[in-house]
């Protein structure tokens, strides 16, 4: 399955480029000029979400789909997702990438290098041949082969055999890191030759230009250059850790975090640590970021990653849900018999994380609870929901 969460909500305006990431978009281009489809390659961070975004929103590609792949995908996953109709019936829901070929849009695969060897047969058909036959008996065929069957047969007959025709303008662009050495195989020859490879290389700083233009209200240049500080001092850091050094996705989460104004958002030093994870580092590594943000003021050496103290109030009044500081518009259920009903204490320490987690629901974030076994994590995502 796919999310649509960062290339979704492009906008029309032209977003801010390097030097080094406009020639490579025009490379980026060239290859889409020639009917090819582009691989972007480079390590964490480097910005290849980003330069995608870019490339969608010169070509008119917007909303961009968006496959997130993992190790564990199938060729099934990749393509349709099973589920149960309301009378209990099977069917399909078409992922991201055949969204993309049936309405010519462009698909982004981040994570091509996270993709099992057996799971590219199925896209290398589609990349090669424009082509592929599904599991509910769907067929998708090239656009010169569609048009072949068109004249000796109606579109409306070929869409009762539910044979398709693939857009002209449907594309694929994946993104994937570099290989680690000792990590075995790293993609396979066949992709060599289906994609044009394009390479990014680390940037050594990112602009508050780059950083402003990524949002549609103007934000504090104070914070701006606050954050640019943290990116480009918790690189130098990468060696003792890898998990210090920010990607653009991260600074952008950290900014619109701090800029809400809620003041369930904290302090810059806690939205760097949510998205470092700092509670999970160890001693030495913690001590490190802490440094870093104290010499910038932003904290003091003492400073501890943590929650707000005291409880948060819950209450639901007027269809709205507040936790804390954070209001949000309670939904109307679609099948009540589907919201859970959890025993659920509301302990102040688990008042917080929910007041937490309805803030970053509101940004539009996702959402990740990590902790050990038993300390709650179904109960916080069942109560909110419940909520």
């Amino acid at each position: 399955s796919g999310s649509r969460r960062e290339l979704s909500s492009l906008s029309d305006e032209p977003l801010p480029l390097t030097e080094s990431q406009q020639r490579l978009l025009h490379r980026m281009l060239q290859s889409h000029a020639i009917n090819r489809d582009l691989i972007l390659t480079g390590p964490r961070g480097c910005g290849k979400s980003y330069v995608a975004r870019a490339f969608a929103s010169v070509l008119g590609y917007i909303p961009a789909e968006v496959v997130f792949l993992h190790a564990e995908m199938t060729a099934r996953d990749l393509l349709q997702t099973r589920f149960t109709g309301p009378r209990g019936e099977t069917k399909w829901r078409p992922s991201p990438l055949l969204r993309a070929m049936a309405g010519g849009g462009l698909v982004v695969l981040d994570g091509l290098h996270r993709l099992p060897p057996q799971t590219y047969s199925a896209l290398l058909r589609i990349v090669e041949d424009r082509s592929v036959d599904l599991f509910d008996g769907t067929r998708f065929l090239a656009p010169d082969k569609y048009d072949s069957l068109v004249r000796f047969q109606t579109p409306e007959s070929l869409s009762a055999t539910s044979v398709y025709r693939t857009h002209h303008s449907f594309r694929v662009i994946g993104l994937a890191c570099p290989p680690v050495f000792g990590s075995g195989e790293w993609l396979t020859s066949e992709l060599f030759h289906m994609f044009d490879f394009h390479q990014i290389l680390p940037s050594s700083s990112i602009s508050p230009e780059m950083l402003q233009q990524a949002f549609t209200a103007n934000i504090q240049d104070q914070l701006i250059n606050s954050v640019c500080q943290i990116a480009t001092r918790a690189a130098k850091l990468s060696e003792l850790d890898a998990r210090t050094e920010l990607s653009l996705r991260q600074l952008i989460r950290i900014i619109r975090r701090v800029s809400s104004g809620s003041a369930a958002a904290g302090s810059v030093a806690n939205a760097v640590g949510s998205a470092m994870q700092l509670s999970l580092f160890g001693p030495t590594e913690r001590e490190a970021v802490v440094a870093l943000l104290a010499q910038l003021d932003l904290c003091a050496l003492s400073w501890q990653p943590g929650l707000a103290e005291g409880a948060a109030p819950i209450s639901v009044e007027g269809g709205v849900l507040t936790i804390g500081a954070v209001r949000a518009k309670v939904a109307i259920p679609v099948d009540e018999s589907l919201v859970p009903e959890p025993f659920f204490v509301d302990i102040p320490t688990h008042s917080r994380v929910l007041e937490s987690m309805l803030l970053d629901l509101q940004l539009g974030e996702l959402l990740r609870l990590i902790g050990n076994q038993g300390v709650g994590k179904n109960k916080l995502s069942d109560r909110l929901l419940q909520l």
